[in-house]
């Protein structure tokens, strides 16, 4: 991690909103026409991926205390997650393919993230915004796909998972030298 070239970000965005742009849910019905049980035992795994950046100002939005034009960065990210049973009582390894007859659903979220700038963001640092991409982003669509993962699950009648809080890296968080 390249934390001199994050803190070059970090400070400059405000995280204003955080929302679903697109959501796709899909079941595995193939064993039983009423799809997986309650109590099975499951897992679930997760993948995300930065998917694009988009900057725009806001119209009339001059501070007034510093009569300096404000910006909006998006940033928007995917969000895979499988929900599958477990073999032999275990989660499969992380690096594996969930094969068809584990897998009970999946959940494939688009989420846009949008962050006050008070500065130009064509003129942020690259590297920093990709440091801030990969330790920073995830933190703030961390809860909202939480909540809204458990919500689908209990809405199409499967076992809620038990999703894991994200902690940003220690070198990474604001207070650190």
């Amino acid at each position: 991690m390249n934390i001199e070239a994050l803190k070059k970000v970090r400070d400059s965005l405000v995280v204003m909103g955080v929302h679903p742009i697109k959501i796709d849910f899909s079941k595995n019905t193939t064993s039983s026409p009423f799809g997986v049980a309650v109590e099975s035992p499951s897992f679930s795994r997760l993948q995300w991926t930065f998917l694009r950046q988009a900057n725009s100002e806001l119209a009339n939005s001059t501070d007034a205390l510093d009569n300096m034009p404000r910006y909006i960065v998006t940033f928007v990210v995917n969000a895979l997650t499988e929900l599958a049973l477990m073999k032999d009582g275990k989660p499969l390894p992380s690096g594996e393919v969930i094969p068809p007859e584990l897998l009970i659903a999946k959940i494939d979220i688009d989420f846009s993230i949008d962050y006050i700038c008070s500065s130009d963001p064509a003129g942020l640092d690259v590297e920093g915004i990709g440091e801030f991409t990969k330790h920073n982003l995830p933190y703030h669509f961390w809860p909202y796909w939480r909540e809204l993962i458990q919500s689908i699950a209990m809405r199409g009648q499967l076992s809620v998972p038990i999703l894991p809080p994200y902690t940003v890296q220690e070198e990474a968080r604001p207070n650190a030298q």
